[in-house]
């Protein structure tokens, strides 16, 4: 038996199962983009919950864990995908842009094209609005970038 968190047990290896001890969540971020092989680096999963949870860096199962606070206005985007005969919550393209702008992270440019070329911009742009009219604008901004290139 392998310990998440105190009060959360797994008897799988699988660091899928890791996200579940923090629930409501989803995978997003760097790690969204792995699992959906928009890069090919090893991301370490980050989790995105509403929960109470402690925000940072964990080491659980022997993998660096990163956890991020999320506002329940700015929980959506996501959908759920198989791994390993697990399904999980995993961001949605358009939601990792906007995820990378919520926590003022940084992202390599070419990664940011790739993203915003796989995004549906019209659900990107009701996405943004969602959130307000910062992330609006921005992601007008980043379309008009994209569509001058």
């Amino acid at each position: 038996m392998i310990r998440i968190k105190k009060g959360f047990y797994t008897f799988s290896r699988n660091e899928n199962v890791i996200g579940f001890a923090f629930r409501p969540f989803y995978y997003g971020m760097e790690y969204a983009l792995t699992l959906r092989k928009i890069w090919t680096q090893q991301a370490n999963p980050v989790i995105m919950t509403t929960s109470k949870a402690n925000a940072g860096l964990r080491e659980v199962m022997k993998s660096k864990v990163i956890v991020h606070r999320i506002d329940s206005h700015a929980y959506f985007g996501f959908e759920y995908l198989s791994f390993s005969g697990l399904f999980v919550p995993v961001s949605l393209p358009e939601k990792i842009l906007l995820d990378f702008m919520y926590f003022q992270a940084d992202i390599d440019p070419s990664t940011r094209q790739t993203l915003i070329k796989e995004s549906n911009r019209k659900v990107l742009r009701n996405f943004a609005d969602r959130m307000g009219s910062r992330y609006s604008t921005q992601i007008d901004s980043l379309i008009d970038n994209f569509m001058e290139k």
